[in-house]
């Protein structure tokens, strides 16, 4: 223990120096761009411990992003969401669990669908561990807070890397509501969107809120016709209408929000949240970003179309028409033609009781979610790894706390959480091994395999937290939480193509392979809280965090495959952090800096099999993130507000002397048999993680001043720096992405009410195109990698009317 803390100590008192050295100069924070006031800083209020407090008071290392932050540039995904906040990434996946999303360099892969995320999202209370949110919509928001590392008491069963926390807008106390319309000319994206509520009497209130955008997309398919290599007799047709461009999507979001107070003691939200989410490819919003000696290969197969760069220009040809027409569980009206579909359902009840002191909250949540889509996993023309892939899920959820509020030194918070989740994943293909495949008449499919499995996860889970105010302005806090969970996993073959080698290495119809595990956990935390002044405070905690194991559900199942084979172990998080936030200068400047610690172990990370080219995963050893984070806000009077923040992140694999190696990799490069016999790894201890940049920072401006009697002018302006980075683990050739900086800005016109506004609003205006994440490409040769890039430039026209 004394060693750890002479760790953490040293991890922590370096890198606080560096951030305070840098505090004249840093980079943008969340910070708060606040309505008209008569000069210095508006009050944020946050629910980083589920009560309000405000963002000063609270010893949370927690960046808030406001109404008003969010519309500076019309942040409605979580994709842009995430573009606003330091060391936060999101990015949508194409398979898997749906998206990854990584918080000071600590992340969960996206591309297995067995696996949670390490950071977690809370939408109005309920807590959602997949990524596949990461395409709906999410809009008429009161405050987005991003929490930073181990959350263990406070958001749903746990979350070791961080939450994100989206908190939507209510009734209110009186009715109003808003219409607004933009349309985006790069990718010409057209979006209308508004919301309407108040109280209907003294005792219930509603709001509701619509958004429906229609995207034609910014990646253009060069692709085109070309003989198949594999089998001749079906032709690559290239491209169709439909996904010459992509992501072609349109995105339909509705919630409902009902507020009921009978009485001063008593109050129930229930908010309903819809969203449907459809494209034209499932895979359209990846592409090959680099290649080996060869260009892009497929089993030896080179593709003429493709640049082999990060632009806005993909390889992707439909599957020739008959063959298409054998997958299963398609509509005959689709023609074989790629798509994505995501339906979900968010119902989330808060309830509350005020007994004086003490106050009982329940909150209780369903989560449903099904999609399914199409695409092409090879990303080329030839096509030879199509897949079809989905997912149905259900869950529910019940959180109880009771809160004591007593006149007295010591209080208490204790609750229990019940979630019980049920998800079935779902792949059909054709590629994988190097097979020649024969129609089978008795279906008829045309395909290689086809698999649906089941997994089963319920969770109990107690916590405590003790609050003692040593001194008026001492307080010191402790709790822990105790998780239980058990998972049940089956997997099958539903169908095997006959006379393929698929015949003879995989799992046969009819067997299976299933079994169960119980993983319990304890984690605690403590915190000692110092207030020196009003609007000062200095903290340090002691923090841990966990996340259960589960078993791989890779894209295809083999005979030598055991339950024991295909499980992997739980990740847990302990370290700490301290902290200062403060007001400066007659209230014109709020500054908040942290340094934190953190030892992670059995981090979750996933990797393709070369061979199978299926994801599976596997527990690296431990790993090690550490830095110090500076955010900064001046608003020097009723015109002027300047953003800026900095960070300093070192995250590395501490151990991890079994990571695969990358495709193609030699022994001179480290890729050794693990033992006689074995599978070769890699050893990337001491190594930086991916996708997680030593530095990064934002600096932003707002000046906002009247042109007139009756208009004003807002102008805005942000610039963005991500240091280079390694967009994948196994840091193979052509992943390593080198420093950039991304500039936004905005010109609002708008009267002085807020009433009516009109902008023009400006992304990445100069056209930065990184790989965001990045994995070895199926079928490929040595540097053939596939990955997700930046969106590239947005130019938009809005106009908001508010009634």
């Amino acid at each position: 223990m004394n060693r750890f803390a002479s760790a953490l100590a040293q991890a922590l008192c370096r890198p606080l120096v560096l951030g305070a050295l840098s505090i004249g100069i840093a980079a943008p924070a969340l910070a708060q761009d606040p309505p008209a006031r008569t000069g210095g800083i508006e009050s944020v209020t946050t629910t980083a411990r589920k009560q309000e407090e405000t963002l000063m008071d609270v010893p949370v290392a927690v960046s808030a992003l406001t109404e008003n932050d969010l519309d500076r540039y019309n942040a409605t995904r979580l994709t842009e969401i995430g573009d606003m906040v330091p060391q936060l990434q999101i990015t949508p996946g194409t398979s898997g669990n749906g998206g990854a999303v990584i918080l000071r360099g600590i992340a969960s892969s996206s591309t297995n669908a067995g696996i949670e995320t390490a950071v977690s999202f809370n939408v109005d209370g309920v807590q959602i561990s997949r990524g596949y949110i990461s395409r709906a919509a999410f809009f008429d928001l009161g405050q987005v807070e991003v929490l930073k590392g181990p959350q263990a008491l406070f958001f749903g069963k746990n979350s070791p890397a961080g939450v994100v926390s989206l908190r939507s807008k209510g009734p209110g106390s009186e009715w109003e509501g808003y219409v607004q319309a933009g349309y985006e000319f790069e990718a010409q994206e057209f979006m209308v969107e508004g919301a309407y509520g108040g109280p209907v009497n003294d005792k219930f209130g509603i709001r509701v809120a619509v958004r429906y955008s229609q995207m034609e997309g910014y990646l253009r398919n060069v692709s085109g016709p070309l003989a198949n290599p594999f089998e001749p007799a079906y032709p690559l047709p290239g491209p169709n209408q439909r996904n010459k461009v992509t992501p072609s999507d349109q995105n339909l979001v509705g919630r409902i929000t009902m507020q009921f107070d009978p009485s001063d003691r008593f109050t129930a939200t229930l908010r309903i949240l819809g969203s449907q989410y459809t494209d034209d490819e499932q895979t359209g919003i990846t592409q090959v970003v680099a290649c080996g000696a060869d260009g892009a290969t497929t089993r030896g197969f080179r593709d003429p179309y493709e640049d082999c760069v990060p632009d806005h220009f993909r390889v992707s040809s439909q599957m020739p028409e008959f063959i298409a027409s054998t997958y299963p569980l398609q509509k005959k009206s689709n023609k074989g033609q790629y798509f994505t579909k995501i339906k979900s359902t968010l119902i989330s009840l808060d309830m509350s009781y005020d007994f004086g002191s003490v106050n009982i909250n329940s909150i209780t949540g369903f989560y449903y979610l099904d999609t399914k889509g199409w695409g092409n996993y090879g990303y080329d023309t030839s096509t030879h790894f199509p897949g079809l892939n989905g997912e149905s899920q259900s869950q529910f959820s019940e959180e109880l706390r009771v809160t004591s509020t007593f006149d007295s030194p010591v209080n208490f918070v204790i609750g229990g959480y019940y979630e019980n989740t049920t998800r079935h994943p779902y792949n059909a293909g054709r590629g994988g091994l190097n097979t020649a495949l024969t129609l089978d008449p008795t279906v008829p499919f045309f395909i290689g395999y086809w698999h649906r499995d089941t997994n089963k996860r319920e969770t109990l889970s107690g916590f405590g937290q003790v609050l003692w105010d040593i001194v008026e302005d001492l307080q010191f806090t402790a709790g822990v939480r105790y998780t239980n969970e058990h998972m049940y996993a089956f997997r099958e073959n539903l169908y095997i193509n006959p006379g393929s080698l698929f015949q003879l290495l995989m799992l046969p119809p009819g067997q299976n392979i299933q079994g169960t595990t119980d993983t319990s956990n304890w984690s605690p935390e403590a915190t000692l809280t110092w207030h020196p002044a009003p609007d000062h405070t200095i903290y340090a905690a002691y923090k841990t965090g966990f996340k259960s194991g589960g078993i791989s559900h890779a894209g295809l199942i083999f005979k030598s495959e055991t339950f024991q084979g295909l499980s992997f172990g739980p990740e847990t998080a302990k370290g700490g952090e301290i902290g200062y936030k403060g007001v400066l200068l007659d209230g014109t400047i709020r500054v908040d800096l942290n340094a934190y610690y953190y030892l992670f172990k059995g981090l979750q990370r996933s990797s393709l099999d070369i061979v199978t080219t299926s994801f599976v995963i596997r527990n690296a050893a431990s790993a090690v993130t550490k830095g110090v984070e500076a955010e900064i806000m001046w608003v020097p009077d009723d015109h002027w507000t300047v953003r800026t923040a900095l960070t300093y992140n070192v995250a590395k694999f501490r151990d991890f002397s079994t990571a695969p190696c990358f495709n193609g990799q030699l022994p001179s490069e480290g890729c050794l048999p693990s033992k006689p016999g074995g599978p070769n790894v890699f050893d990337l201890s001491g190594e930086t993680l991916a996708n997680a940049p030593r530095f990064s920072g934002f600096f932003g401006v707002s000046y906002d001043t009247p042109i007139t009697d009756g208009v004003n002018i807002g102008l805005s302006g942000d610039v963005k720096y991500i240091s280079w980075y390694w967009s994948q683990d196994s840091q193979a050739p052509g992943s390593r992405q080198s420093g950039y900086a991304k500039i936004s800005a905005s010109i609002r016109f708008h009267d002085p009410d807020d009433s009516w506004e009109f902008a023009f609003i400006g992304r990445n205006l100069t056209n930065e195109i990184k790989v965001l994440t990045s994995g070895d490409k199926p079928g490929g040769n040595r540097g053939d990698l596939a990955g997700v890039v930046e969106r590239g430039r947005e130019l938009m026209v809005q106009g908001t009317f508010r009634f």
